[in-house]
C-alpha cells in the first residue's frame, strides 16, 4: 500500500512541477526550515507559494501543503492522493489543540484538495505552533497518520506576504 500511495503522489507532484517549470525560465527557491517557497513569472507576473511535501518511511511523498497569496488573503491547499475516502473529512490537528474536519472540495485526474480561503485561524496555528498532524482514510479502509514540522512557517510565510 505504500508504494502505491508513493507512486499516486508521484504522480500528483511531477505534473506541477512542469506546469511551474514551464510557465517561465525564471525562478525561484528559498528554504526556510522544512517549508520551501516557489517563485515563477508567469504572464509577466510573480507567482509564488510557500509548500511542504510529507514524505513517508519509504521517501515518497504522501500529501502536499500549498499556502499562496491572493487579492484578498491567502489560500491553502492540501493535496491528497487518489483513492482517498471522500464520505470521511480530513482531520487536522495543530499542536495540543482541538482537532478540525476539513472538507474536500474537489478531485481530478491526479489529487484530491482540500483548499480553504478562510485561513486566519490556520495560519495562526501554524506560526504559534511547531507540529500538526493530518489525518485521512483511503478508500481501502486504512487511515493515513501525518506529521507536520511546522518549523520554518512563520519566516516562509512572512516572505510570501512581503512579495
Amino acid at each position: 500500500m505504500k508504494k502505491l500511495l508513493g507512486f499516486i503522489l508521484a504522480g500528483v507532484l511531477s505534473p506541477m512541477v512542469a506546469n511551474a517549470q514551464q510557465a517561465d525560465r525564471s525562478s525561484s527557491v528559498d528554504y526556510f526550515g522544512d517549508w520551501r517557497s516557489n517563485c515563477f513569472e508567469q504572464d509577466g507576473m510573480e507567482q509564488c507559494l510557500v509548500t511542504q511535501a510529507q514524505v513517508g518511511q519509504n521517501g515518497a511523498a504522501i500529501s502536499v501543503i500549498n499556502v499562496s497569496k491572493t487579492s484578498e488573503n491567502s489560500l491553502v491547499e492540501f493535496v491528497l492522493p487518489l483513492m482517498t475516502d471522500l464520505t470521511k473529512p480530513v482531520e487536522l490537528k495543530i499542536s495540543e489543540n482541538e482537532g478540525q474536519s476539513l472538507p474536500y472540495s474537489a478531485c481530478n485526474q491526479s489529487a484530491c484538495f482540500v483548499l480553504l480561503k478562510d485561513t486566519d485561524a490556520l495560519l495562526a496555528g501554524f506560526k504559534a505552533n511547531t507540529e500538526a498532524t493530518m489525518e485521512f482514510d483511503l478508500f481501502s479502509g486504512q487511515r493515513v497518520n501525518i506529521k507536520i514540522s511546522l518549523r520554518g512557517f512563520t519566516a516562509a510565510y512572512d516572505a510570501l506576504m512581503s512579495k
